[in-house]
């Protein structure tokens, strides 16, 4: 038998720990083993945070519900707390203002110490022990220092097994020190608010110390507790702390200027018994010297990134990541999950986006549907509250394009980075794509159960990963000095997981597969110069963009050369700079850099992954100008990272081949200078090749947008090289002229190329020239 509890919903940390405790008081006090699970329900929407989940045609939304499986009806879990449930003795005495100590109000220590109901005899029996550890230490007063120190360790040693769950909840103690876990402030109080105290004072609003019966209220409460009743008329309030922004009133929390706090007691009570599940733990790893590190469920270093109100600066005290499953499960085994519930990637567990590449692949497969990730933020001048973020949902997924697979060989690199930008000396621009880049690792992570989201973010990642590394190269004493080196060469699966099909990723593709080393070499038989390329997977687009050099496997900073050439103008004059650099050294006959690399039959020239090419309806659409040039770029910076760039284009058509300018045909060739050879038909010929001798002051006229002399110089070169051509010198814009120049940075395949020049050419049919059907 199910029984859905809708007052317990993970939209505050309040509400999330109320449902652990009431099924770790029902595992432990009564006398039925329950299971627990969250479901997803239609429920009413009340909070706020909940208006991101998709609203019924009622207005009503979907959230997650804890529900109960097992022999027990509502009227039955009602009794239970109403009248068997024994509280918790939870207790601290290392804290000021609760009832130890001579100056301490000891109204509400008292209350419970003089009580007669058997539902409080372990909590009477824990105040006596703990009493007696204050007077021995002679303690007069809140400890501090040492002294705190050791009385945390006295009550620890002393104290009944119940109370020690608490201290093990709300503090650390190792030989060394003490330290305080995140959930609980600073070991069971935040700031003024002492927890203890005020879950004695609930606790006598809903139980007669006396008697140990219900007070009036407590039944009303209770219901409104468990089953989300509304509560008409009824005045309660009392503190909430940091666990339920909503709840603890303040500025807009209510109709009007301000609202006061409304704190339901049940909710409180029930909230302080289910943070007994966390339980701090000291790990080291083995056989290491070193001292052990507080680790807590769950719990990672703040990460202030991945939400709409995200802010550098925002001061965060800790970040947790609270688990929502929907299998029927007991507290025991639930007790053991969270004992080592540690976000592990490799070996690191440290922020909130490491936590998110977890649980984008990992969560699943232990049985977890979703996390809620909640911040504790501070807010309202001093105080903290934990405000939810959202829910991860992790899907039930392999394969190479994972979100962690992706970004495996930049893990390492991806940690070094965190640790010089976050400091405060660090460059403003390095933090600001740090973030960046951080932000869209989680919201990728985030998109993994978001079907058709996911290539996008993906995409954005990789454009972060451009910029950053942009940022970097412009920021390169910066970088040497904290010893920073390149983004690692990332894998071609990174290609199929970003592809959005978009015009700009397939031009952007084929432009950072540039990189091809010319060499010009004699034919044997013909005697003749030809041009061979061979491929050079470490010298593509990248080193235009960036100083950056080396091999594939370990890619360094590289002083300023004339490699790199790319500059702050728009992508137009940067495309015309990079061929104009392209031809002064294919000219000068750049040596490669080692005798493999020069060796056309050595295998690792004949790479199997042939550089991806652009179709000509693309170029088409730059040359027009109906493509987004900021995007392409950018995009074009995050694929200039992948190490291979396989072709994924398809076969060019005869409409395409006649579509573009007649230009761009005459042009190409000219440029490419390894071209088919002529026959005396005027055909190609489909087995040798020619290279076209350099044609000089033809970059000079198309930079400036001289199409006329341009195409002339252009013309005059095929015709010397014995090609009969069917054009004219074309008159353009200069924009235009430019656009169609910048064009011819983009490879097309080879065939197309040779399909442009046989549209620009005559044939021979029965002694008379022919000129071709398409209009030129």
């Amino acid at each position: 038998m199910d029984l859905a509890l809708p007052g317990a919903r993970p939209d505050s940390v309040a509400s999330y720990l109320k449902a652990l405790g009431i099924l770790r008081l029902l595992h432990e006090q009564h006398r039925s083993r329950m299971k627990g699970s969250w479901q997803r329900q239609v429920v009413v929407q009340e909070s706020s945070w909940m208006a991101s989940f998709e609203a019924s045609p009622d207005g009503n939304v979907e959230s997650d519900v804890f529900v109960l499986t097992g022999a027990i009806a509502a009227d039955e879990l009602v009794n239970f707390f109403l009248c068997e449930y024994e509280p918790t003795p939870i207790l601290s005495p290392w804290n000021g203002s609760t009832g130890f100590y001579p100056k301490d109000n000891k109204k509400t220590l008292d209350a419970v110490r003089q009580s007669q109901t058997k539902r409080l005899t372990a909590y009477r029996e824990t105040i006596a022990i703990a009493q007696q550890i204050v007077n021995e230490m002679g303690l007069k007063k809140q400890p501090s220092g040492d002294d705190k120190n050791k009385l945390i360790r006295q009550l620890r040693d002393r104290l009944p097994d119940l109370a020690v769950r608490w201290i093990d909840t709300c503090a650390l103690v190792s030989n060394d020190d003490i330290q305080y876990p995140p959930l609980l402030g600073t070991g069971g109080n935040d700031g003024n608010f002492e927890f203890s105290r005020t879950f004695q004072q609930q606790l006598q609003n809903l139980i007669d110390f006396e008697t140990g019966k219900p007070t009036a209220d407590a039944e009303t409460l209770l219901k409104a507790a468990l089953f989300g009743e509304t509560l008409p008329g009824l005045s309660f309030s009392g503190k909430i702390g940091q666990f339920d922004p909503i709840a603890a009133g303040g500025t807009n929390a209510a109709p009007g200027f301000e609202g006061k706090s409304r704190v339901n007691p049940w909710d409180f009570v029930l909230m302080m018994e289910g943070t007994l599940t966390f339980q701090a733990r000291l790990t080291r790893k083995f056989e290491s010297s070193t001292h052990g590190a507080l680790t807590y469920p769950f719990a990672v270093r703040p990460t202030p990134m991945g939400y709409g109100t995200a802010a550098e600066d925002e001061n965060i005290r800790a970040e947790t990541w609270m688990p929502l499953w929907s299998r029927p499960t007991r507290f025991d085994e639930l007790h053991v999950f969270f004992g080592e519930g540690r976000a592990k990637l490799g070996e690191r567990d440290k922020t909130g986006v490491d936590f998110a590449l977890a649980v984008a692949d990992l969560g699943k497969f232990r049985g977890i549907d979703a996390f809620v990730r909640y911040s504790f933020q501070e807010r309202n001048g001093l105080s903290y509250f934990a405000v939810p973020l959202g829910e991860f949902r992790p899907r039930d997924r392999s394969g190479d394009s994972s979100t962690t697979n992706l970004l495996s060989p930049i893990l390492e690199w991806l940690d070094r980075f965190r640790r010089v930008a976050e400091p405060k000396e660090a460059p403003a621009a390095i933090k600001r794509v740090h973030r960046l880049l951080e932000t869209r690792i989680v919201e990728f992570a985030q998109a993994e159960a978001q079907p058709g989201a996911r290539g996008n973010n993906a995409l954005a990642v990789l454009v972060a990963l451009g910029e950053v590394e942009q940022t970097l190269d412009r920021s390169l004493t910066w970088v040497r000095e904290v010893h920073l080196p390149p983004i690692p060469w990332l894998s071609s699966r990174w290609i199929e997981a970003c592809n959005d099909d978009s015009v700009e990723f397939r031009l952007a593709l084929a432009l950072a597969g540039r990189g091809r080393y010319r060499k010009v070499v004699d034919d044997p038989e013909t005697q003749l110069p030809r041009l061979i390329d061979y491929p050079e997977p470490d010298r593509g687009l990248r080193q235009r963009l960036v100083r950056v050099r080396g091999s594939q496997s370990k890619p360094s900073w590289k002083d300023s050369d004339a490699i790199t050439v790319w500059q702050g103008g728009t992508l137009t004059d940067n495309l015309l700079i990079l061929l104009r650099r392209e031809e002064i050294e294919a000219q000068q006959g750049r040596k490669q850099e080692s005798a493999q690399d020069a060796d056309p039959t050595n295998s690792h020239s004949h790479s199997s992954s042939h550089p991806a090419t652009a179709r000509l309806r693309d170029i088409q659409a730059w040359i027009d100008g109906t493509v987004d040039d900021q995007r392409l770029e950018a995009i074009a910076r995050g694929l200039a990272l992948v190490k291979r760039h396989r072709s994924t284009q398809g076969k060019d058509s005869r409409e395409e081949i006649n579509a573009v300018p007649a230009a761009f045909a005459l042009l190409e060739p000219v440029v490419r200078r390894v071209v088919p050879a002529p026959t005396e038909e005027g055909t190609l010929s489909k087995d040798s090749k020619i290279v076209l001798p350099r044609v000089s002051g033809l970059w000079s006229r198309l930079e400036v947008g001289d199409c006329q002399t341009a195409t002339e110089l252009a013309i005059r070169r095929l015709r010397a090289s014995r090609f009969r051509l069917a054009v004219r010198p074309f008159e353009l814009r200069r924009d235009r002229t430019r656009r169609i120049a910048a064009a011819l940075a983009f490879p097309i395949a080879e065939e197309t190329s040779r399909q442009l020049l046989d549209r620009i050419c005559y044939r021979i049919v029965e002694n008379k020239e022919e000129k071709k059907e398409d209009e030129l």
